[in-house]
């Protein structure tokens, strides 16, 4: 630069320095003139009072946020492993009432080779990782899937399960190798044969064994929990998606893979086999020996696992110089759960949730900035005006409008209102289109009514009571009852699912089985009860499954008859929940089902038992929704409490009535203010001394 491009002192740029001072001295002055305005008082006092909250709020947060890390980890393991707890246990569960339904069927207790087979394929399709198996009393296979080796003569004579379930137990265990060649879990119930009239007398003897074996690496899939991965990882990162690539639980933990990072779930048998029911990633651990599991990455949660108590613990576990954190808890006498975090994955929220909170601190006091200063803006007058139209509304008028061209906060404001008159408009049009479905409910629920019999059958000797309390407006559930001379009969029932679907099946159930009551009414006195109750069964159980079959819905049904003249109750329990005769107080007798669910499978043979009731005797008859009643916790009632409850009664002293309303009051309790989960029904019956 030439000395002629210089500046010199009087130049511009000295001339810009020199007014410096009075450019601060105007805006500190427009501050002062701020702060007298109500825009500035605003602003002011949002900077202020915020400021205050945030400063503190952030610095509390971050510490406790340190601390209540590993709490939020102990929950969310805890509830993730609770989750897949109650689903195993539903699972077996579902096992064992496969087990016992194929065990029922008339195919099995004959041993015929061939129908079994067609029945097992049938089933097999449903169920495509169990493998069923039909043994005789000699250990040899009658009928089997997934069987592609022969299998030596007397190979089931080896293993408990079968020696077990011969001698009348039903029985599971885990075995290292199966027929499938890898480790697996079978169950076994004892098959017995039909009873006739000649050998109603002789000892009940299990002609073969029933079972279903799924080998151990399977297991995840055939309880439907794998895939769950995604799910439980939302809760463990508190609804992050797992995919995301900040989630520290996108992957399950797989030591054996030196991955460390995430999150994953296994369940632990007593003889140290495992089982990963939500992921796919170590399933290859499952193939091992206890052995080979003990000495590997995984041998010390196994250990922990096998320590598990039926609370459930929270504890902190170092694995390979890593830090995990494990909930662990008893499933049931044979497996255990292990729910498994590493803590690096668990502390990975804390700086971020304190570096988001703080961006959106930021945004929250820019934006109410800006509305404070939008809205100190002749707020009144739309603010009133919309006030106007809003008590056009509540007298009425819903075609009252505000014209407005606004397009800020405000003039959404009064477009929401504006909104707000037509969805109001809309709402009424709408109820008075569905003023008819409507009624056709009420018509439907008045009908539904008229089946459930208000006065039941009652004499000096027999007390009836009933109650039937709907999930829905419409329910599933019923009860009947019909005297018929010197015998009367009493039917509870469920149809599967709920609401008017289920209902209307229930009509034409309820109606089959009084018809046939009726019809065979002339027939009992030359046939006999049992004679009478297994043909009305096994009648309505041909029509429905016949001629609805393709619906998928069917009924479980306690059928009872009780002959005051003999004083003996035969009945047939076809997939019902088991009744419970209160002989006296602690002496309570369970009846024994006879048969499968209505409505499933055509030709199916119902047994009837037939069992003494004398004076002073209770007959407690309910649905599912009894012992399936939740808390708000979601906690079964479950079938302990009601036999509790059942125990402390002393049948002299009490009426079937008040026995029922001791229930109702016991699982009203139980459920405080939770949703009802599903159709309760209850039938009592008492007989009275009548000398």
């Amino acid at each position: 630069m030439s000395t002629n491009e210089m500046p010199n002192e009087a130049g511009p740029g000295r001339a810009r320095y020199r007014s410096k001072p009075s450019i601060r001295r105007r805006i500190a002055e427009k501050i002062r003139a701020e702060k007298r305005t109500l825009r500035g008082q605003l602003v002011l006092s949002i900077w202020i009072g915020l400021a205050g909250i945030f400063v503190p709020l952030n610095i509390i947060d971050g510490i406790h946020d340190v601390n209540v890390s590993a709490q939020r980890t102990e929950a969310s393991l805890s509830f993730s492993g609770s989750f897949v707890y109650l689903r195993v246990k539903k699972w077996r569960k579902e096992i064992r009432t496969l087990l016992e339904t194929l065990a029922l069927s008339g195919s099995v207790r004959n041993m015929n080779e061939k129908e079994t087979k067609a029945l097992f394929e049938k089933t097999n399709a449903l169920f495509p990782y169990r493998s069923l198996r039909l043994w005789d009393d000699n250990g040899d296979l009658v009928a089997g899937t997934h069987i592609d080796k022969e299998i030596d003569k007397g190979w089931a004579l080896l293993h408990s399960n079968y020696i077990q379930s011969r001698a009348g137990r039903p029985s599971y265990d885990i075995y290292g190798r199966c027929l499938s060649g890898n480790p697996c879990y079978v169950e076994s119930i004892p098959v017995y044969a039909e009873k006739t009239r000649e050998d109603s007398k002789r000892p009940n003897t299990p002609i073969g064994v029933m079972s279903i074996s799924i080998d151990l690496a399977d297991t995840g899939k055939d309880s439907e929990l794998t895939g769950a991965y995604d799910m439980v990882a939302r809760i463990l990162s508190g609804g992050e998606a797992r995919k995301s690539d900040h989630s520290p639980w996108k992957t399950p933990i797989s030591l054996q893979n030196k991955d460390y990072d995430g999150m994953e779930i296994l369940i632990v048998s007593k003889e140290g086999y495992v089982i990963f029911p939500t992921s796919g990633i170590n399933d290859y651990i499952s193939l091992q020996s206890p052995k080979e599991i003990a000495k590997g990455p995984w041998g010390p949660l196994v250990k922990a696992g096998l320590k598990a108590t039926k609370e459930g613990d929270f504890n902190e576990i170092k694995i390979e110089g890593k830090d995990f954190f494990a909930y662990t808890r008893i499933i049931d006498s044979d497996w255990n759960l292990v729910a498994i975090s590493d803590k690096n994955s668990s502390y990975h929220y804390v700086y971020d949730q304190i570096s988001e909170q703080i961006i959106y601190q930021l945004i929250t006091l820019i934006g109410l900035t800006f509305v404070a200063i939008i809205i100190s803006r002749k707020a009144a007058q739309p603010i009133l005006l919309a006030a106007t139209v809003v008590r056009e509304f509540s007298r009425g008028n819903f075609e009252a409008r505000i014209s407005t061209v606004r397009t800020d906060e405000i003039g959404q404001l009064l477009k929401d209102i504006n909104q707000t008159g037509s969805n109001l408009r809309e709402l009424l049009i709408s109820k008075i289109k569905h003023a008819a479905t409507d009624e056709q409910i009420k018509t439907a629920k008045s009908i539904q009514k008229s089946f459930i019999v208000d006065t039941l059958p009652t004499t000096r000797k027999i007390e009836l009571v009933g109650s039937f309390d709907p999930a829905y407006e419409i329910g599933a559930d019923w009860y009947d009852a019909l005297d018929l001379g010197e015998v009367t009969y009493m039917i509870i029932a469920d149809v599967c699912d709920k609401g008017i679907a289920s209902a209307l099946f229930m009509s034409v159930f309820r109606s089959l089985i009084r018809y046939s009551l009726l019809d065979k009414k002339n027939e009992v006195g030359a046939e006999g009860v049992q004679l009478t109750l297994k043909k009305v069964v096994a009648q309505v159980n041909d029509y429905m499954a016949a001629n609805h079959g393709e619906s998928a819905m069917f009924a479980t049904l306690f059928l009872g008859a009780y002959s005051s003249e003999t004083e003996e109750l035969s009945y047939v329990c076809a997939g019902h929940e088991i009744p419970a005769i209160i002989r006296s107080k602690g002496v309570i007798e369970k009846l024994k089902p006879t048969g499968p669910a209505i409505g499933i499978f055509t030709n199916t043979e119902y047994s009837a038992n037939t069992i003494n009731m004398s004076a002073n005797e209770i007959l407690f008859m309910y649905t599912d929704g009894l012992v399936d009643a939740r808390s708000p916790s979601n906690a079964s009632w479950g079938i302990d409490r009601l036999y509790k409850v059942l125990e402390d009664i002393e049948p002299k002293e009490i009426t079937a009535k008040e026995l029922m309303s001791r229930v109702s009051s016991e699982v009203k309790h139980h459920r405080q203010d939770a949703d009802q989960f599903d159709d309760l029904t209850l039938l009592v019956m008492k007989i009275n001394k009548t000398d």
